[in-house]
C-alpha cells in the first residue's frame, strides 16, 4: 500500500507540473487582454483549475470574472462565471447553500436575458441539489429536460434521463426504467462508452427493482458478453454483482454467492477498491441471511479494512492538492515578479539615459529585495498555516481511529456474546432431543453437537478480542501485570472484559462459565491484586 501510494504521489506531482507550465502560458497572456476578453481568459483559468480540483484557486479566477464582466456590463460572460462558481460550490466545497446562492443570481440573470439553456442549467442544479421536497426535485429537474430537448444538448440530456432514473429507482422503479433506456438511446447515439455501460447497468437494477428478476439476469448476461468483448472488468464484475442480487432478492442464496463470488474474483484481480468494498457487503449479507456466520464475519472485516484504505488514499490525495495549491501560489507570485522584471527591461530598452535607467535599476533592486523580503514572510507564514493544519488534521484523524476502534471492539464484543449465546442454546437444545434406538439418527445428533462444540473456540474469540482490545487501550495488560505478577490468562481476560464494562451475564456467555462462576472469579481476583475490601473492583480495573 505503501508503494501504491508513493506511486500515485509522483503521478499526481508529475501531472500538477505539467498542468501548472499550461497555466502559467494563460495566465501571462491574460495580463495583456482587456475587458471581455481578460473576463473570459480568468474564467478559461479558473474552470482549468476546477478540472484538477484546485478549488481556491478555481474560485478565485471565476470571481475575478465575474466582477470584471459586470464592470464591462457583460451579461453572459457573469452568467458564464456565475455558473462555473455554482460548480466548484457544490463539486468541489460540498456547500448546497453557497451553490444555491450563486443558481439564484444565475436564474435572474438568465430569466432577463431570455437565455433558455441556462435556466435549464440553473433548474437542473436546483432539482439535484434539493433534498427536501423530493417532489419539487423531480419536477425541477423535469423542466430541465424539456428545456434541453427543444435547444437540442443532447449531453446535458443524457445526464439529466440518468439522474432522474437514479432519483426514481427507489420510489417508481418502473419509471426509472423508462428513463434509463432513454439514457442508452442518447448515449448510444453520442457514442459514449461509459455512459452506454453505466446506463445498461442501470436498466438491469431497475428490472430488479420491479422484480423482474429473471429479465434481469438475461440482460446481466448480455452486458457481460459485452463486457468481455471490450475488456471492460469493471462492467463485468458489476453485472456479476447484479445476478447475485437478483438471486438474493429470490432467496436463491447458494446462486447468490455463486455470482458474487465471480464479481469478488474479478474485483480482487483488477484492484476495483469501490466495487471490492460493494462485493464484501453483499456477501456478509447474503452469508449472514443464509446463517454462516463466521463467513458473514469474515466479509464484515474485509469491507472495513477496504473502507480504511479508501480513507487513507482520501486523506493522502488532499494533503497532495494542499501542497500542489501551495506550489501553484509560489509559481503565480514568480510570474508576477518575471513580468515585472520584463517590463523594467523593456523601459530601460526604449530609451532612457543611462544616469535615468541606472537610477530606476537601483529603485527596481530596492523594490525587488523588498517585495522578497515580504515574499518569504508571507511564505513562511503560508508554511507555518500548512503544518497547523495538517497537524489539526493527524489530531483529527488519530481521534476518529480511536473511535473507529472502540466502535469495532463494541461490534466484535456483541457479535461474540450473539454468536456464543445462538450456540449455548442451539447445544442446550439439542441435548434434551431424546435420541431412539436408531443408530444413524443417534450420530447425525452427536455429529451436530461435536460441530458446535468446534464453533464454540472461546480461545479463538478471545483472542480476536484480544488485539481488538489492545488497540483501544494499549497499556492496559502491562499496567494489570505491574499491580500483580500471579494473574494468569483468565484473570487477564476476566479483567479486560470488567474494563469493557460487561455485565456479568455478558462475561459468563463470553467465558463459557456460569453467572455464579463469574462472582467466584471477581473475589479471587480481588485477592490476587491484593485489594481491600472497601475498593471496589470495576472502579479499580477501569482506572488503570
Amino acid at each position: 500500500m505503501f508503494k501504491q501510494y508513493n506511486i500515485t504521489t509522483i503521478l499526481f506531482i508529475l501531472t500538477t507540473s505539467c498542468f501548472s507550465q499550461n497555466v502559467d502560458s494563460l495566465i501571462l497572456a491574460s495580463e495583456d487582454l482587456k475587458g471581455k476578453s481578460r473576463s473570459k481568459a480568468y474564467e478559461k483559468i479558473g474552470l482549468k483549475y476546477y478540472q484538477h480540483n484546485f478549488t481556491v484557486k478555481a474560485k478565485e479566477y471565476l470571481s475575478k470574472a465575474l466582477e470584471l464582466s459586470k464592470e464591462v456590463d457583460d451579461t453572459l460572460g457573469q452568467m458564464n462565471a456565475l455558473k462555473g462558481l455554482l460548480r466548484v460550490a457544490y463539486h468541489k466545497e460540498d456547500s448546497v447553500e453557497l451553490s444555491q446562492e450563486y443558481a439564484g443570481h444565475l436564474e435572474e440573470l438568465s430569466v432577463d436575458s431570455g437565455n433558455k439553456l441556462m435556466q435549464a442549467y440553473v433548474l437542473h442544479h436546483k432539482g439535484r441539489a434539493n433534498k427536501e421536497d423530493f417532489e419539487l426535485s423531480i419536477n425541477r429537474m423535469k423542466r430541465a429536460l424539456e428545456i434541453y430537448k427543444e435547444v437540442g444538448v443532447k449531453k446535458s440530456t443524457n445526464i439529466v434521463y440518468r439522474e432522474l432514473g437514479e432519483a426514481l429507482l427507489d420510489s417508481s422503479p418502473m419509471e426509472a426504467h423508462k428513463y434509463f433506456q432513454k439514457n442508452l438511446e442518447i448515449a448510444e447515439e453520442l457514442n459514449l462508452q461509459d455512459d452506454i455501460f453505466l446506463a445498461r447497468s442501470n436498466i438491469s437494477s431497475a428490472l430488479i427493482a420491479m422484480g423482474q428478476y429473471e429479465t434481469a439476469r438475461k440482460f446481466c448476461e448480455r452486458n457481460i458478453q459485452i463486457a468481455k468483448k471490450t475488456n471492460n472488468q469493471d462492467f463485468l464484475a458489476y453485472n456479476y454483482l447484479l445476478i447475485g442480487i437478483s438471486f438474493q432478492k429470490e432467496k436463491k442464496l447458494d446462486k447468490a454467492i455463486e455470482y458474487a463470488l465471480k464479481g469478488k474474483e474479478i474485483c480482487e484481480a483488477n484492484n476495483l477498491m469501490d466495487k471490492k468494498q460493494y462485493t464484501y457487503q453483499l456477501l456478509k449479507e447474503i452469508y449472514n441471511e443464509r446463517g454462516n456466520i463466521s463467513e458473514a464475519f469474515d466479509y464484515f472485516a474485509k469491507e472495513k479494512q477496504i473502507e480504511a484504505v479508501l480513507e487513507k488514499e482520501k486523506t493522502a490525495n488532499k494533503l497532495a492538492t494542499i501542497k500542489a495549491e501551495s506550489e501553484l501560489d509560489k509559481r503565480e507570485q514568480e510570474l508576477i515578479a518575471f513580468k515585472e522584471i520584463k517590463y523594467y527591461e523593456n523601459l530601460i530598452k526604449n530609451g532612457l539615459l543611462i544616469f535615468l535607467g541606472i537610477i530606476a535599476l537601483f529603485l527596481y533592486q530596492l523594490s525587488v529585495r523588498r517585495r522578497l523580503k515580504v515574499q518569504l514572510q508571507k511564505e513562511e507564514l503560508e508554511k507555518l498555516k500548512v503544518e497547523q493544519m495538517l497537524e489539526t488534521e493527524e489530531r483529527d484523524r488519530l481521534k476518529e481511529r480511536l473511535e473507529y476502534k472502540e466502535r469495532e471492539l463494541a461490534s466484535n464484543t456483541m457479535f461474540m456474546l450473539q454468536k456464543n449465546k445462538m450456540l449455548t442454546d442451539l447445544k442446550e437444545k439439542i441435548g434434551t432431543i431424546k435420541v431412539s434406538n436408531d443408530e444413524q439418527l443417534r450420530k447425525k445428533v452427536n455429529n451436530i453437537d461435536r460441530n458446535i462444540e468446534m464453533n464454540m473456540n472461546f480461545d479463538d474469540d478471545w483472542q480476536k478480542f484480544k488485539l481488538h482490545f489492545a488497540e483501544v487501550h494499549p497499556n492496559f495488560f502491562e499496567k494489570l501485570y505491574q499491580e500483580s505478577n500471579t494473574l494468569n490468562n483468565n484473570d487477564t481476560r476476566f479483567c479486560a472484559y470488567i474494563r469493557m464494562g460487561l455485565t456479568t451475564k455478558e462475561i459468563a456467555q463470553l467465558m463459557g462459565i456460569s453467572a455464579g462462576s463469574v462472582q467466584k472469579a471477581r473475589y479471587r481476583l480481588k485477592k490476587k491484586l491484593e485489594l481491600e475490601k472497601e475498593v471496589n473492583l470495576i472502579e479499580y480495573i477501569s482506572n488503570l
